[in-house]
């Protein structure tokens, strides 16, 4: 089950970062977001996630949230869709 998603703005406000900044690192792909359209959506337990361990000095797993979200996907095989 995928958590709810929030708007830049509320994430930013939760988070105590500057929107600016918040929708820059997530155009960087430093921070975990979903585009709909021209919004960005944030899951907060993903994006606390990584704040909290840059903020302890360490690196975060090298985006883990999109490591989740290809376990979710269906993997096909191209040349199983060859006749």
């Amino acid at each position: 089950m995928i958590d709810r998603l929030i708007g830049l703005g509320a994430m930013a406000t939760r988070a105590g970062v500057p929107r600016g900044w918040l929708r820059a690192e997530a155009e960087a792909g430093r921070i975990p977001h979903l585009r709909a359209g021209a919004r960005l959506l944030f899951r907060v337990d993903l994006v606390e996630r990584v704040l909290l361990a840059r903020a302890g000095g360490e690196a975060p797993d090298p985006r883990p949230w999109r490591e989740e979200a290809r376990e979710e996907e269906p993997q096909h095989d191209a040349r199983e869709a060859r006749p």
